[in-house]
């Protein structure tokens, strides 16, 4: 089964309310109001990519969490296969039982094994800021911390002069008198 495609960067997150492991259920729109969104789709639970690649999050959750990021994991296992992921790994992030593969569907993760890995990071108000779809498990969330601290520095704009100004891309510059008009 062919997987449709990513949700581009710049569109907005489709809103969703799927059960965690614990039973309770999250709203993807709830939780965009208060934090960025890692949401990070696999394609099983105990498949080994998953595993090393959950482990890898748990490890970086307090560094996802000082950049005031919540890690959302998301696979279209049932609820109990999410309860026995997360219970033998110790995982103390979200992780969403997908059962019927729609919400995976949605977002471009959906293949014949379930869903395929790849990473969503989406900012507050819910607007999708980076896609990632090659991912090496072990190393995604170092990647993504990358990511997160590169899009909070200022970046060095070319000022009109050729110098660079840091800042938000904005450069100021004085204004020029205007020239007189003839009488």
């Amino acid at each position: 089964m062919e997987h449709a495609p990513a949700l581009g960067v710049g569109s907005r997150a489709p809103d969703f309310t799927l059960p965690k492991q614990d039973g309770t259920t999250i709203r993807l729109g709830d939780l965009c109001e208060q934090a960025a969104v890692v949401l990070w789709f696999y394609e099983k639970a105990e498949a080994p990519a998953a595993v090393a690649e959950a482990c890898a999050f748990q490890k970086s959750l307090d560094a996802f969490r000082s950049r005031g990021v919540q890690v959302v994991g998301m696979s279209a296992d049932d609820l109990d296969a999410q309860r026995a992921f997360a219970k033998k790994y110790r995982l103390e992030f979200p992780l969403l039982a997908d059962a019927t593969g729609m919400v995976c569907g949605t977002y471009g993760a959906l293949n014949g094994r379930g869903a395929r890995h790849m990473t969503y990071l989406i900012g507050k108000g819910a607007t999708v800021t980076h896609v990632f779809e090659r991912i090496v498990p072990e190393r995604h969330p170092g990647q993504l911390l990358e990511t997160i601290d590169a899009l909070k520095k200022p970046v060095a704009v070319p000022a009109r002069n050729g110098t660079h100004a840091p800042g938000n891309g904005v450069v100021a510059t004085a204004a020029k008198p205007a020239a007189a008009k003839p009488g």
